[in-house]
């Protein structure tokens, strides 16, 4: 069903893989499984499920803590309204984990969620200050040094080969 999903621009090359049912988790990168996370909804929809207990909540309060972190504007009401949702998200997992014994844990890095609503209070919507965009630049020259094989003027072999990649665009 994913596959016939039409997804165009930046959608499209995050296109979710197949999930099998071994897994233990969602297949592919962070933009994969937001994406996923994203369109979960419609697949229900497109299933006929309209109703499907705890699982399903949880799928749609996950897909609503997702359409928060990568919110452009937040208004003031939003951390207070992003702080229920995930008190929500924890009740439902508990839920969940208990109803369906193979669901996986709640690995201890999930509790930093629980501070994302004060953060959002603090300095505003999440994509003012990710760290992705330079994670990603940082790839890019790590990928320099590997295929340059010279680490003599490592700094000059970065700005001459990040210079002629910014020339070719």
């Amino acid at each position: 069903m994913l596959r016939n999903i039409p997804l165009k621009g930046y959608e499209g090359r995050n296109r979710p893989p197949p999930i099998k049912l071994h897994n233990e988790k969602l297949p592919g990168g962070a933009l994969a499984v937001a994406q996923h996370i994203r369109l979960q909804p419609y697949i229900y929809h497109l299933l006929g499920l309209s109703e499907g207990g705890d699982l399903l909540e949880l799928h749609s309060i996950l897909h609503k803590i997702n359409e928060y972190v990568q919110a452009d504007k937040i208004s003031t009401a939003d951390p207070q309204k992003f702080q229920d949702l995930l008190v929500d998200y924890f009740e439902k997992r508990k839920n969940c984990s208990e109803e369906f014994p193979t669901f996986t844990k709640l690995v201890p890095k999930s509790h930093f969620m629980e501070h994302y609503p004060d953060l959002m209070t603090k300095f505003g919507p999440f994509n003012l200050y990710w760290t992705a965009r330079g994670e990603a630049k940082h790839r890019t020259f790590v990928n320099f040094a590997e295929s340059a094989k010279n680490f003599i003027n490592i700094t000059r072999t970065f700005a001459v080969k990040n210079q002629a990649q910014l020339a070719s665009r």
